[in-house]
């Protein structure tokens, strides 16, 4: 997909199309390709739709320089281009973490205006629940 920026994003798009949506962020060094399989299957089993994008510069997404701050902008812009309003984040393995959870952060924080639904991580740590305040903290203390 081409953003109006230009930008191109790669995704794996599994799971039940009229499902819940849920954007999976891969870890590094990975792709999109990492919610292929498993995540598929689980996908499809629970009735949910998973929509995995590549970052910029990984896998078939085009290079652009970008921090994390940045994340949550790239990541609304391309939910607006397939019409998506709500959504969870899934968080794959590895320090992907960090832009997944500064997404999350900012929508919670109305920074972007969008619905997110609710942050899980893969690993052992079930939910991350977060005041505006400490979103938005979060989200301007993040590396770049």
């Amino acid at each position: 997909m081409t953003l109006a920026s230009g930008m191109v994003i790669s995704y794996l798009d599994v799971g039940a199309a009229d499902g819940e949506v849920m954007l999976y962020f891969h870890g590094t060094p990975s792709s999109r390709m990492q919610a292929a399989g498993p995540v598929e299957a689980a996908a499809a089993r629970l009735g949910v739709r998973v929509i995995a994008p590549d970052r910029p510069g990984c896998g078939d997404s085009s290079f652009v320089r970008y921090r994390v701050a940045d994340c949550p902008a790239i990541v609304a812009r391309f939910a607006d281009s397939l019409g998506i309003g709500e959504f969870g984040v899934i968080i794959g393995p590895a320090l992907i973490a960090v832009y997944a959870i500064t997404t999350g952060a900012a929508a919670i924080a109305g920074e972007e205006d969008r619905g997110v639904l609710e942050v899980r991580l893969s690993a052992p740590v079930s939910r991350i629940r977060c005041s505006p305040s400490a979103a938005r903290a979060w989200s301007s203390a993040s590396p770049s």
